[in-house]
């Protein structure tokens, strides 16, 4: 009988807050217009929006705002990456910039195989141009893992193996690729 009564009170908190967000002036704001306006926001200030209301969810859905994403403001954990590339990633996205955790006190992944895959999946060859993943420890994924069709890889900050690339033809591997970033990378070789 509680929890029934407390599931009354949730739904009559989030109608009331439903009004509230349907009443202000933003809301009043044709959808392309809120896009605009949507565009200029951070990926986790878009994740916040998405909870305000039904309108709101669908607007940041929107594949136009997802043609660049930057998650290096927060190095995110690996569960948190694979949330994110499922449920927002789509073969609209043109640019995907990672920060991993070198230089931080966490211990954690953020970098898998299966998320790289994943990845692959989402934003099939082509689409995805450019792929940063900073800060990154590289050491338990393969470089066949990584997208094909990439034109920048930018592994700036991050602890490549020695002997990364030897098992690639680069030519044929990334037959696209104009740019390398391996600034401050360790162990890097010719």
């Amino acid at each position: 009988m509680a929890s029934c009564t407390a599931a009354k009170k949730r739904a009559s908190r989030q109608k009331a807050a439903n009004n509230v967000v349907q009443t202000a002036p933003i809301c009043k704001l044709p959808g392309n217009i809120m896009l605009q306006v949507f565009n200029y926001l951070n990926v986790k200030t878009l994740c916040a929006l998405s909870t305000v209301c039904p309108r709101w969810y669908h607007l940041v859905c929107d594949r136009s705002l997802w043609k660049y994403v930057d998650l290096r403001l927060w190095p995110l954990s690996l569960r948190t990456l694979q949330k994110i590339v499922r449920n927002r990633l789509s073969d609209s996205v043109l640019e995907l910039l990672i920060k991993g955790f070198i230089g931080t006190t966490k211990k954690d992944e953020n970098i898998s195989p299966s998320l790289l895959e994943e990845i692959k999946t989402k934003c099939p060859s082509g689409s995805l141009e450019t792929l940063g993943l900073c800060y990154c420890d590289m050491r338990n994924i393969p470089a066949q893992c990584l997208p094909r069709n990439l034109k920048s890889l930018l592994l700036d900050h991050s602890i490549v193996p020695l002997g990364w690339f030897e098992g690639l033809q680069c030519e044929t591997f990334f037959p696209n690729l104009l740019q390398l970033n391996l600034t401050y990378c360790t162990r890097v070789e010719n």
